[in-house]
């Protein structure tokens, strides 16, 4: 398992609800080849497609006459970069990655340095955008949710602690089935401050974990399955997806989401090195990473852009939904994507035999 890809950025990608968006064209396998006139993409399909089509690829085809192909059957990941910059054979020139992959693949050198003098800054967030390798795009968050019908009035769990705390909150709990969050998440419930969490106590985190363990009646394993729990009341507490509470909230489910200390956690337009359109997805980066393309898209699938100043151009209606909104950014932790892509593998080795224990 890699990256956001314990079912990581894909299962996210493969069943957000986004209702309206439309599909761009017929997918296209081949090879990516240097043409003026065009840029390759590589995107995971379905409706995460659909809303990059709609707030990036379509309006910037019309803008500036480049033709965006789109490859859904594809590695998207820091192995795929690898092997592309290994092999010489590209099938995209650009794609998003998420943060675990994309750490690989900057520290590995399978990606192109961003030309800043193609992105326009002027229109960009600095501190959440600016990278070597990549510029940033949309975030997803791990955050509680509950179920506002069995606990009305905000008196629902507000912090890890709580969610721990089963006397207090009681009933059936989910949590994904991957050695994050639930590790942060037992260390900050264990009372470690959030600016010395990492790198992450595993002993301690595996011991508190323990407390919970028994009371999580479902490890969830798709974004989709995370919804459906909650709302059939499977579960009344849930660690879920941002955007997946967000759009069931949004369709009238009675639940309500809790900001504070939400892991938040972003992800990177990225272009493999050598990539023989490279200019014309840089072109695409500026655009993508721009304010009303961030904010289209994060109204579709309700992850927050990297983009703070697109957040005002959201429905004020959707925004207190959107996790990089600065009220509800704030109360987030940031979590350290460098350090699980350096300890993922022999963590994740852990959590697996934990499980089944």
């Amino acid at each position: 398992m890699t990256g956001r890809k314990l079912k990581s950025k894909i299962s996210r990608r493969e069943a957000l609800q986004l209702g309206g968006a439309a599909a761009l064209a017929a997918t296209i396998v081949r090879p990516a080849r240097a043409d003026a006139g065009k840029v390759v993409v590589g995107s995971w399909g379905g409706p995460y497609t659909d809303a990059q089509a709609e707030a990036y690829f379509k309006p910037f085809e019309a803008a500036t006459g480049i033709k965006v192909e789109i490859v859904t059957a594809g590695n998207f990941t820091a192995a795929g970069m690898k092997g592309a910059v290994e092999t010489g054979s590209y099938e995209w020139d650009w794609t998003t990655l998420g943060s675990n992959d994309y750490a690989a693949a900057a520290k590995n050198g399978w990606l192109e340095p961003i030309d800043y003098a193609l992105i326009d800054k002027s229109n960009k967030t600095e501190e959440t955008q600016f990278f070597e390798f990549g510029v940033g795009a949309e975030a997803t968050s791990d955050v509680i949710t509950y179920r506002s019908d069995v606990f009305p009035d905000g008196t629902g769990p507000q912090s890890w602690a709580d969610f721990w705390d089963t006397e207090k909150f009681p009933g059936p709990r989910s949590m994904w089935k991957s050695p994050w969050p639930i590790l942060e998440a037992a260390l900050i419930a264990d009372g470690v401050p959030a600016d010395q969490l990492y790198p992450l106590d595993l002993d301690r985190a595996f011991a508190k974990a323990d407390q919970i363990r028994d009371k999580i009646t479902v490890w969830w394993e798709s974004g989709s399955q995370s919804q459906e729990i909650l709302v059939s009341k499977n579960v009344v507490i849930a660690e879920m997806w941002n955007g997946r509470a967000g759009i069931s909230k949004r369709d009238g489910a009675p639940i309500e989401v809790v900001w504070n200390q939400g892991f938040f956690d972003p992800a990177f337009f990225s272009i493999p090195k050598g990539a023989p359109n490279k200019e014309n997805a840089m072109r695409l980066t500026d655009w993508a990473a721009s304010p009303e393309a961030a904010a289209r898209f994060a109204e579709l699938t309700f992850y927050g852009p990297s983009n703070l100043k697109a957040i005002d151009l959201i429905d004020p209606a959707i925004r207190p939904l959107i996790n990089s909104a600065p009220e509800n950014l704030a109360l987030q932790i940031k979590r350290d994507y460098g350090w699980w892509e350096e300890h993922l593998a022999k963590v994740n080795e852990r959590f697996v035999a934990w499980l089944i224990t």
